[in-house]
């Protein structure tokens, strides 16, 4: 009886480092590839880590990628906004790994006082 209750045991203890350990690989393993993908896609573009004003990185967890909000210095009236997945799955398509898309949001820019407010 002892040996089948410490065999369960060892079992869950398995089961639970494995999910831990997939966690703490996982999460930060996707973050840097992210990262990675981002500076290639800096690259391709032309710019250099200089031209970035802000920059703000986050898990997002509705789609399971890492999702980049990028204001680059000469372009402050637009708002990249940087997408990566691990691998990406469409119906009746192959999946694809190691994917990042870019979004382009323009930004409102300093307009002058007589056009920013709005008087009767």
């Amino acid at each position: 009886m002892k040996k089948k209750k410490s065999w369960k045991e060892g079992l869950v203890f398995i089961i639970i480092v494995c999910i831990v350990g997939g966690l703490l690989i996982i999460y930060p393993l996707q973050k840097s590839l992210a990262m990675m993908r981002w500076q290639e896609y800096m690259k391709a573009q032309g710019l250099a880590k200089e031209d970035v004003l802000e920059r703000e990185i986050f898990k997002n967890y509705k789609d399971g990628g890492y999702r980049m909000i990028v204001k680059y210095r000469g372009d402050l009236n637009h708002t990249y906004i940087y997408d990566y997945f691990l691998y990406t799955h469409k119906r009746n398509e192959n999946v694809k790994w190691h994917q990042m898309t870019c979004d382009v949001i323009e930004t409102p820019s300093n307009l002058p006082p007589s056009e920013s407010s709005s008087s009767p």
